[in-house]
């Protein structure tokens, strides 16, 4: 295959600017995580995890190194499948409400060949839950737990996956056997897990669990009423978010067919943090601490320092949920600084009546959201207040679903049945976005000609300066020429936001991270072509005098043409890729001054080229092209960063070129 002309060339061009970080998500190639154990009164009690594949197909085994226990699995791209791990792995004394602190051999471990999603699902009859398994990268070390106490076992598990482990754990009340406010530490190896399950009504939320290595931290409770006096209990278990993966945004959707609302807890990692729902104060909390409420309706819940939040399904008897379908479960919510674009989820395959996946969006995406390929309509949505998001309770069916955005979305997934539930969130991008102390956007003023490009750059430091790496920043500009867009922050800590100005007057450009904002300018002039002259016509009389006779008089003229008129010629602009890294396809945005044929060829960092997509005839202006991630043989391209060259040709034959780069992420 023909190699990119002057390619080295184009490597010294893109050597000036470092490639954009891939965020890091909740797909990966390799996890660590447990089961805490369930109140284990109706057997069976399986232990189900379901993967969910991306464009590759997904090769892998499950073990549990500890037990000897191996599965191996072998999932199709796009779909989801499962393995059932013996009850062996469950943590802890099934049945008992003892008070249990030890430690075990039983981290169950996946590895796969391609990165897929992991949904664990502890499945008893009248007693599920599930949670979304954090990939090893995106562990952290400084963990709380947020759980609910009451009834039986209120419980936290720590799985280590790396040897030479230390805990430093600080309950914030008395729990089997330690000291409230007293840290105490517990060594682990590699694959090893920590339990500890009260035996009463001791609530082990706001826990602290330190680590001088990355671990997983799972918070349960064997069987919680919720709210405590409602009677019915059910099995709870979320895989705690780090503390670097906290936000201050928060929207909430309540759960379909109950009609008391849900009940929700906030908890703080900082002194002094203003917890605030839909923009009213309504408590201030010191690290460690939670405030609790019963919510209706949809809700912003937003803070002056990162959090976690997390909803509860209540108890069947709280609102008398029609048919007995329904039961507690908890359900972490993402802070919108996390959402995600690209999801494929899974319900169980069986053993509940009743499945849900809410959805959050900003008005930009509205009519743009798709879940199994269906688009839904914008006026299902309804607004969360003045916030400018929308939310809808979308009902599924059981097994796999896919749900898809052109920009960051919230997904959270549940279900019902008898005296029975489960939840958890669809999927993050799990950037260290509570690490970021400044976001600075420059140049703060700009002018440009309409019809060009204008760019910003925002650059996120952490406390000591540092450059923060992953982090999604949003952009808007409000004025002449309105728009929004993305980008993740690159190994400087920057994130580039590029677009074309339509329109003459001034454009406010805002980056946004969080409750992190600043501002920059851009003035647009139009450029007035000179117009065309009349050519002007100088008579001349010459007077030529004669001997013999009268004179001869003639008549000539000066005709001083004006300047031909040329063509504007042809321009072409190119905007950042999106989403950049891509993981199912990426859009290719471009302007063109004048209509013209449009062709974009990609090609590999060697210079191969992979793929040409077809010629357009494009309208002068902003369009844009996209590419599924195949080469031209119809096979998935592999991870990596890859160079795109648009080509635009207009009718007399003049030609433009602008070469850009996009990364792919399975």
């Amino acid at each position: 295959m023909p190699k990119l002309t002057r390619f080295l060339s184009l490597l010294a061009l893109l050597s000036g600017a470092a490639l954009s970080a891939a965020p890091i998500t909740s797909r990966g190639t390799d996890f660590w995580l447990a089961m805490p154990p369930n109140i284990g009164a109706f057997p069976p009690d399986v232990i189900t995890l379901y993967l969910s594949a991306g464009p590759a197909a997904a090769v892998g085994t499950v073990t549990v190194p500890g037990l000897g226990l191996s599965y191996p699995f072998n999932v199709p791209a796009n779909t989801v499948g499962s393995v059932n791990v013996d009850a062996s792995a469950y943590l802890g004394p099934t049945g008992s409400v003892s008070p249990y602190d030890a430690t075990e051999s039983k981290g169950m471990h996946v590895s796969s060949s391609q990165p897929l999603a992991v949904y664990a699902f502890n499945l008893e009859l009248y007693s599920t839950d599930a949670f979304l398994a954090l990939p090893t990268p995106s562990l952290g070390v400084d963990y709380y737990v947020l759980s609910y106490g009451g009834t039986l076992g209120s419980s936290f598990a720590v799985v280590a996956p790396s040897n030479g482990t230390l805990l430093t754990i600080t309950p914030p009340v008395a729990l089997a056997g330690h000291a409230a406010g007293t840290p105490y530490t517990v060594a682990l190896s590699q694959g090893q897990t920590y339990l500890l399950q009260e035996d009463g009504t001791a609530d082990a939320t706001g826990t602290h669990i330190q680590s001088n290595l990355p671990v997983a931290v799972i918070q349960s409770n064997k069987c919680a009423d919720v709210p405590t006096t409602s009677g019915v209990c059910d099995f709870l278990a979320e895989e705690s978010f780090p503390t670097s993966a906290w936000g201050q945004t928060y929207f909430s959707v309540p759960l379909a067919t109950r009609s008391k609302g849900d009940a929700f807890r906030v908890l703080a990692d900082t002194d002094g943090t203003v917890v605030s729902i839909n923009g009213t104060a309504t408590t201030t909390l010191n690290h460690g601490q939670f405030w609790e409420a019963e919510l209706q309706g949809l809700n912003q819940i937003t803070a002056s320092q990162p959090v976690m939040v997390a909803q509860y399904s209540n108890g069947v008897y709280y609102d008398n949920a029609p048919n007995n379908l329904a039961d507690p479960f908890e359900m972490l919510l993402v802070p919108y600084e996390d959402y995600d674009s690209n999801y494929l989820v899974a319900s169980p395959n069986s053993g509940f009546t009743y499945n849900f996946i809410n959805l959050v969006t900003p008005l930009a995406c509205l009519g743009a959201i798709t879940v199994d390929g269906v688009t839904l309509p914008a006026a299902g949505f309804s607004p969360i207040g003045g916030t400018g998001f929308y939310g809808l309770a979308v009902t599924s069916t059981a097994g796999a679903h896919s749900v898809s955005a052109p920009c960051p979305i919230g997904v959270s997934v549940y279900g019902f049945d008898v005296a029975d539930g489960y939840g958890y969130p669809g999927g993050l991008a799990l950037a260290p976005v509570a690490s970021v102390a400044k976001l600075v956007l420059n140049p703060k003023t700009a002018s440009q000609m309409v019809g060009q490009t204008d760019c910003v750059t925002a650059t996120a430091t952490d406390s000591g300066g540092a450059p923060v790496v992953g982090v999604r920043v949003d952009f808007t500009s409000a004025g002449a020429n309105p728009g929004a867009g993305f980008a993740f922050t690159d190994a400087n800590g920057q994130a580039l936001f590029c677009y074309v100005g339509n329109n003459g007057g001034t454009d406010l450009l805002t980056a946004s991270l969080g409750s992190l904002k600043d501002t920059a300018q851009c003035t647009w002039s139009i450029d007035t072509p000179t117009p065309s002259l009349t050519p002007t016509i100088t008579p001349t009389f010459t007077v030529t005098p004669s001997v013999t006779a009268s004179p001869t008089v003639t008549l000539s003229a000066t005709i001083t043409p004006s300047p031909t008129a040329t063509p504007p010629p042809l321009s072409l602009f190119l905007l950042p890729a999106n989403p950049d890294p891509a993981r199912d396809w990426v859009w290719m945005p471009f302007h063109v001054t004048e209509d013209s044929w449009v062709d974009i060829q990609v090609y590999d960092v060697s210079g191969e080229k992979i793929r040409a997509l077809d010629p357009v005839w494009t309208l002068a202006g902003y369009a844009e092209q996209s590419w599924d991630l195949e080469n031209d043989a119809h096979n998935r391209v592999s991870s990596g960063v890859y160079i795109y060259r648009v080509r635009a040709r207009d009718q007399r034959g003049v030609q433009q070129h602008e070469l850009a780069k996009c990364a792919v992420v399975h």
